[in-house]
């Protein structure tokens, strides 16, 4: 009895994990294994003292990493040496709204800050007071900054019904070109395409009493008609992580993990999916979108169909496990770190077969992506220390 007993549990156990990871959806399209042939070859390494918990990123030469202790450094990407640091002094810098145009670096202060660096020497160049706090990395389109902001801020009082502002900003100067209200309290990073703005958010509807997402509102607007709303678009999916406005499409995800995808000149849903588990935010490139659920797959899925071209599976014992952030394309290639087994792999951008893995050598899992430029691949650790390995 007892063994026919541990049969029957160790068969459920079984159908529940393949289940879980996907294993029973026949429209599933998954990648061949491939070769995997580690051949990295280590440049140099370069450590900062201090945790790290986002993604670095480029500004010309140089590799920008925020600290955990709200400190800037700027590491030289030929030699991992430290170029400068800056750590303001007026207010708290926001880590995680860093980006750069290649001649200045930008970053929100708590508060309602947002400074610009000299690239060569961490000199604050610029400093505007906003007076809303920024939310993500401003986004560089031809010499404009656009900002996001929100009202809703870790240890700070919250105000669902604020109206979140859109900044538009010259990036040379921080002269405030634009700026759009909305009836949002939190906004994510836009999406700009011919010229329209696609501008997602979440705000606060008394009436909505799910556990799960949260009232999401997404604006086209056009700047050109004097910020003109061409359509507004809600759904119940939470938070929106990413807007990706490509070739007349709209794609969002939000907290409930469902991509939706709108045509961009009506608002009007084209199609939605679930992912199947958290995923951290979407990628893009070529007509693709890209995303990595927590039940062990990378996906490549057709951004104007929603159809999945092909997904990988990572080999890991554990049912729930995932990269870090979301799938990195650059070079006709997916790149990414598994968070548990820490290994970086590279996939084929066309068909999602493995062609390298390789143990890295970080030792506890940050939250930062791999930064790629060119053949080089920078790879960060929670301790502080960064890797920079060629790929030739």
């Amino acid at each position: 009895m007892w063994n026919r007993v541990s049969f029957l549990g160790a068969l459920v156990v079984s159908v529940l994990a393949l289940f879980l990871m996907g294993a029973c959806n026949k429209a599933d399209k998954k990648a061949p294994a491939g070769e995997v042939a580690p051949n990295l070859v280590k440049v140099w390494e370069g450590d900062i003292g201090q945790e790290i918990h986002t993604t670095p990123f480029l500004a010309g030469d140089k590799l920008i990493v925020p600290s955990n202790q709200g400190e800037v450094f700027a590491l030289d990407i030929a030699t991992g040496k430290i170029a400068w640091k800056f750590k303001p002094t007026s207010a708290d810098l926001r880590t995680r709204t860093g980006s750069s145009d290649g001649k200045l670096v930008f970053f929100g202060l708590l508060g309602g800050g947002l400074t610009a660096l000299n690239i060569n020497t961490g000199e604050p160049i610029w400093t505007v007071n906003l007076g809303i706090n920024v939310r993500k990395p401003p986004v560089v389109d031809n010499g404009l900054l656009y900002v996001p902001t929100t009202f809703i801020v870790p240890g700070v009082v919250s105000d669902i019904a604020g109206k979140a502002k859109l900044f538009v900003l010259e990036a040379a100067t921080g002269k405030i070109h634009n700026e759009i209200t909305t009836d949002n309290f939190s906004l994510t990073a836009p999406a700009i395409e011919n010229g329209i703005i696609y501008l997602s958010g979440s705000y606060h509807d008394p009436e909505y009493s799910r556990d799960e997402g949260g009232p999401q509102r997404t604006y086209a607007i056009d700047p050109a008609q004097g910020n003109k709303i061409l359509w507004t678009y809600t759904n119940g999916h939470g938070y929106p992580k990413t807007v990706i406005a490509k070739n007349g499409y709209v794609s969002l995800i939000g907290y409930e993990d469902i991509v939706s995808t709108l045509d961009a000149k009506t608002g009007l849903l084209k199609w939605k999916k679930k992912t199947g588990n958290w995923v951290h935010s979407l990628g893009y490139d070529d007509g693709r979108i890209y995303y990595a659920p927590a039940n062990k797959k990378i996906f490549s899925v057709d951004q104007k169909t929603g159809e999945t071209i092909w997904f990988y599976a990572l080999q890991f014992p554990r049912i729930l496990s995932y990269i870090i952030g979301r799938p990195v394309v650059a070079n006709d290639k997916v790149y990414w770190i598994n968070r548990d087994s820490l290994e970086f792999g590279i996939l084929d951008k066309a068909t999602g077969q493995l062609i390298f893995k390789a143990q890295t050598p970080l030792v506890t899992a940050s939250q930062a992506m791999p930064v790629i430029n060119g053949t080089m691949a920078y790879l960060s650790g929670l301790d502080g220390k960064i890797f920079a390995y060629d790929m030739k």
